[in-house]
């Protein structure tokens, strides 16, 4: 009810109608069609108590204002119904446009134009610029270190060194020679070589996994939330309690028309779900401010409330749960072990291959003394060889180099002195900090966890050793990874954490896609969660934040459905006319907006 005295001109009802239109047909065009398709759909969704409580208190304005009686009229009610739950729709909205992930396939996975080689009539090399879609089977690829593969082919000249970890899952740099197979989207890191296409576009293994990915997400659930479930069984109660209140008091307790009528309208007024409309969204929207204070990107509210009931984790193994930077893990030598990392030192400085800048990198202690080569060079596919000036010849590299020697399985570098084999190296990469802490976070939750990964048994099995994965898998192709999702889902909630376009498929599969914030950018298409550059410890704040969203949003509904089952019989009775059941309805939506803000306390108190 407008009072006059405060705003002169408003006892007229005429001049409140007419202010009241713009803000009406807004609220009755944004929730109206919602109302009317949910209708249509036989599910009705909250609009639908929205749009029936505005609207009755509008008619019943109307009604009085054909009676001639203007002393109650509740359009502002109608306008404040709008204005709120309208308010409360776009609390989300507003949240996820300042922490929403812009995804799609970024032009980086694949170069737009590639050198192509191709001969003239006289047999002589014309060398031209060819956009990426253009390309087709049997066109001849030029690559250098760098550059990106944009098709799968066969390598016909020169030697490269390529990582492929996006692609395979493969941790370590792998030499190609000719004959062998280069895939979409693999990086030279050293080499210069010539690949024939065999395959482009959608039938290049990173267009297969494009297609495993789309038939991954047709098959997701969809769940849907607590509030929207309830509401359609609460939207017909509620009307069918405002005709029951109508006929009761009118036949029953021979109220009047007027009277009845007016309690039949508090009922709907009064239980228009405006506290029902904020509880989610007024929760997702502070749990989504809480992760990107913590650098955390979500996809959506529903992100945060399926994380917080997952019952499976699956991790990828390189570039997930380790840094990508390789350092020596163990080595076996005859020599002294100070005099071996030194010449290890001192070969490798000179060598630009990736495991070799890691060892230079991360083990600059093993640097204690120069050596003067007389020759030095390095040989593609194999390593370093040199001599020093003692005349002692070395060789650092590959088990290509062994010849008819038996090679261990758990090393990667072999040093020779002088053609004798004098030491081996097992290289691993560096475990993420923190993140012990994580798995025995998740593990005191109950909740399963597996290691899964592309690379080679023994690499992934020295990753898990104390770690408590319930099971680690080794050598798995991505749609094998999809495979392991799809049946952990079928027993429960299931995250999947990765970052290269190999573990795309599987993060498509999976309930809950989390991407390291490095991850590759066809990984990131799938995300729900992209986590900050701080590393994997960041996936423990995640679920924290997803729990106590989760549980904010199941307070704020249990106290708006309390809420009602209150409010409901007192207006009923006529114990509460329709402004004081605006009054309360608002008082409600009060209580959920401070028990959401509650959450950033209660997060920085855990």
């Amino acid at each position: 009810m407008v009072n006059s005295n405060f705003i002169p001109g408003f006892h007229n009802p005429f001049v409140q109608l007419t202010v009241a239109i713009p803000p009406l047909v807004i609220g009755f065009y944004h929730f109206g069609l919602s109302a009317f398709y949910s209708l249509k759909d036989r599910n009705p969704n909250m609009d639908v108590l929205v749009s029936v409580g505005s609207l009755s208190a509008v008619v019943y304005s109307l009604f009085l204002i054909y009676t001639h009686d203007h002393s109650h009229l509740y359009v502002e009610t109608a306008v404040t119904i709008i204005t709120l739950v309208l308010l409360g729709s776009n609390l989300e909205a507003a949240a996820l446009s300042k922490t929403s992930i812009q995804m799609g396939l970024a032009a980086s996975s694949i170069p737009m134009e590639v050198k192509v080689s191709t001969k003239d009539k006289e047999g002589n090399d014309i060398i031209t610029i060819q956009k990426s879609n253009q390309l087709k089977a049997g066109d001849v690829m030029l690559v250098a270190e760098g550059d990106k593969v944009a098709a799968d082919g066969l390598l016909i000249f020169g030697q490269l060194e390529v990582g492929q970890a996006a692609i395979t899952g493969e941790s370590l740099p792998v030499h190609k020679i000719v004959g062998d197979q280069i895939f979409a989207g693999s990086i030279i890191t050293s080499g210069n070589a010539r690949i024939q296409i065999t395959q482009t576009g959608n039938q290049t293994l990173v267009g297969q996994m494009s297609q495993w990915i789309k038939s991954a997400q047709s098959q997701k659930p969809h769940i849907q939330k607590l509030g929207d479930t309830i509401s359609g069984i609460f939207v017909q109660v509620v009307v069918g309690l405002a005709i029951i209140t109508f006929l009761v008091n009118y036949y029953g307790f021979n109220v009047d028309v007027r009277d009845s009528v007016m309690r039949a309208i508090a009922v709907l007024v009064v239980s228009c779900p405006c506290a029902m409309g904020l509880a989610t969204p007024t929760a997702v929207s502070v749990g989504l401010g809480l992760a990107a204070r913590n650098g955390i990107l979500v996809k959506g509210g529903q992100a945060l409330e399926k994380f917080a009931n997952i019952k499976h984790m699956a991790y990828d193994k390189t570039g997930t749960i380790t840094t990508g930077d390789f350092m020596v893990h163990t080595f076996k030598t005859t020599l002294d072990p100070l005099t071996l990392k030194n010449i290890v030192y001192q070969l490798e400085i000179y060598s630009s291959h990736p495991i070799a800048r890691s060892i230079v990198k991360n083990h600059k202690d093993w640097n204690t003394k120069d050596i003067n080569w007389i020759r030095i060079e390095e040989i593609k596919g194999f390593g370093m060889q040199a001599i020093d000036d003692q005349n002692q010849q070395y060789r650092l590299g590959s088990k290509r180099w062994l010849d008819h020697q038996t090679p261990s399985d758990t090393d990667d570098l072999y040093l020779w002195q002088n053609g004798n084999l004098i030491a081996s190296i097992s290289i691993t990469d560096e475990l993420h900090t923190g993140l012990s802490e994580v798995l025995h976070y998740f593990d005191q939750k109950n909740i399963q966890q597996y290691l899964i990964s592309g690379d080679h048994e023994y690499k992934v099995q020295q990753c898990a050793a104390g770690l408590p994965f319930k099971q680690v898998y080794a050598e798995v192709l991505p749609e094998e990874k999809m495979s392991y999702l799809e049946k952990w889902r079928s027993t429960g909630l299931t995250a999947m954490t990765g970052d290269g376009m190999n573990d795309a498929p599987a993060l498509a599969a999976a309930d809950i896609a989390i991407v390291m914030g490095h991850g590759s950018d066809l990984s990131k298409q799938q995300a729900d969660f992209i986590l900050p550059s701080s590393g994997i410890s960041s996936i423990k704040k995640a679920h924290e934040i997803s729990v106590i969203t989760l549980r904010g949003i199941k307070q704020n509904l249990f106290w708006a459905f309390s809420y009602n089952l209150i409010a409901i019989p007192v207006a009923s009775i006529g114990l509460l006319n329709p402004t004081w059941a605006a009054l309360f309805m608002a008082m409600s939506d009060v209580v959920v907006i401070g028990n959401a803000l509650r959450m950033r306390w209660l997060y920085r108190a855990s």
